[in-house]
């Protein structure tokens, strides 16, 4: 997965237009590049002011957490 921000709109391979900020979450669509397509930005991710809260955000979305060893 990965976030462009203020990165421009993004169409999508169906032609469906995607806001400028939006996330890839990569697929294996047979020719298409992974990051093809994209969807608008959930709705846990809004506030995308600074890369450390966007950041915060989503790693508290994806449900990353510190590995313990």
């Amino acid at each position: 997965m990965r976030i462009d921000s203020h990165n421009g709109t993004h169409l999508n391979p169906n032609g469906v237009e995607i806001p400028q900020n939006h996330m890839h979450i990569y697929h294996k669509i047979d020719g298409l590049r992974k990051d093809a397509v994209a969807v608008p930005l959930p709705d846990e991710i809004n506030d995308i002011t600074t890369l450390f809260i966007a950041l915060e955000q989503f790693l508290i979305y994806t449900n990353t957490e510190q590995y313990e060893e």
